[in-house]
């Protein structure tokens, strides 16, 4: 019993040390990079921002609503609202959604956004 122990922290040790070395390499362990060069207080800044920027990028994931664009652009365009095209997905293609998904996913649109834009400057201008 003590034998298999001293094998599995044995193990676990190792597998520590083969992953300190790894993140030495890529620079990830900051006592090991210490060692090598002098603090660089515009390198860590750099580094820190870029690290933020890839952890906040956001992540597309196909929507269900992809498959219909086209028309779902077309039906609002011809002045249908956001239930009646969730009441057409489900009649027409057995896709239950909410209208509030409906219009979170229209919303998001450029093809949508560039047409609101447009008549909220026309009303501007207008009043």
């Amino acid at each position: 019993m003590n034998q298999d122990k001293e094998t599995i922290d044995a193990q676990k040790k190792a597998k520590r040390i083969r992953t300190l070395r790894i993140r030495a390499q890529r620079g990830e362990d900051r006592h090991m990079k210490q060692d090598k060069e002098t603090f660089d207080a515009q390198k860590e800044v750099k580094r820190i921002r870029t690290l933020r920027i890839r952890a906040r990028r956001q992540r597309y994931r196909k929507s269900r609503l992809d498959r219909y664009r086209a028309e779902l652009v077309a039906m609002r365009r011809a002045g249908a609202s956001c239930g009646d095209l969730a009441f057409w997905l489900r009649i027409t293609h057995r896709c239950i959604i909410n209208r509030s998904s409906i219009d979170r996913y229209l919303r998001k649109l450029p093809e949508l956004n560039s047409e609101r834009v447009k008549t909220d400057q026309h009303t501007n201008q207008t009043e």
